[in-house]
């Protein structure tokens, strides 16, 4: 009898450690495969009224993305974007945000502005200036969707990326999004019009080390330890976009459409 016991208490060992083992070997649930991940909502801007960041822009011409000589260059344009204050647009608050050319010719580059909801997070207008004989003529154009609902927005310049994505929690960030864009102000769209119709799908993905490296240099690869960054694509009826955001950074730092790359290359919070 007492033979017997030992076996069965050595057999209770046996069963305890598999069973732990058995556990340990589980595959990850869905909330462990999240822990520790970023999601779109840590990276989503905290806009703030007197907010301040310069991105820079490097436009090949069609000629450069066809040559095999990858040392020829676009000559940069660092941008000034400022939060300058809050004002309705087709009576929602929304962030004016001021654009302006710090290179020598600024005289030689648009004013833009763009609003963005200040709820929501996503473009609502967009006003340029394209260059005319003598001059510059202003236009605006307007985004909105059906039923008002949030959704990301590609800007219709190449040269001064305008691309917000949407910023959700999980898997309402994800998908394919429609909003339509109208010639004019929010809010003023005649009777009966009928706004052209833009496609985007969104997807994102955490940012590896190499991709930032590569984009950025080898500086902004240890900020990976400490701050939270996503890869967004934007994917449009006319381009693609590819973005990588920080945490607690108004704008991607960095971003290609393919024909212009931008890097963030200073942001001054609010005071």
């Amino acid at each position: 009898m007492k033979f017997l016991s030992i076996v069965f208490f050595i057999l209770l060992i046996i069963t305890s450690l598999t069973w732990q083992l058995a556990c340990n070997a589980q595959p990850e649930t869905d909330s462990s495969k999240k822990q520790g991940k970023t999601d779109l909502i840590q990276v989503k801007p905290k806009w703030r009224v007197g907010d301040q960041w310069i991105v820079q822009t490097e436009t090949q011409t069609l000629q450069e993305r066809n040559s095999l000589n990858v040392s020829q260059k676009s000559v940069p344009v660092s941008w000034l974007f400022h939060v300058s204050k809050i004002e309705k647009i087709a009576g929602a608050p929304a962030f004016r945000v001021e654009i302006t050319s710090q290179s020598k010719e600024e005289s030689e580059h648009p004013q833009t502005t763009l609003w963005i909801d200040q709820q929501k997070g996503s473009i609502r207008q967009i006003q340029t200036q394209i260059p005319v004989q003598g001059g510059f003529r202003t236009i605006t154009e307007s985004y909105s969707s059906q039923s008002d609902q949030p959704t990301p927005v590609i800007g219709p310049l190449t040269a001064l990326p305008l691309d917000l994505p949407l910023f959700q929690q999980g898997t309402k960030s994800t998908g394919s999004f429609q909003y339509q864009s109208f010639a004019g102000p929010a809010g003023t769209k005649a009777v009966g019009e009928v706004g052209f119709t833009n496609s985007v799908e969104q997807q994102f993905e955490q940012t590896k080390p190499a991709e930032v490296k590569k984009a950025l240099g080898d500086s902004f690869v240890k900020s990976l330890e400490s701050n939270s960054t996503l890869s967004i694509q934007l994917k449009g009826d006319f381009r693609q976009v590819n973005q990588i955001w920080q945490k607690d950074v108004p704008w991607p730092i960095y971003s290609d459409n393919g024909s212009t790359k931008t890097k963030l290359i200073k942001f001054t919070p609010a005071k």
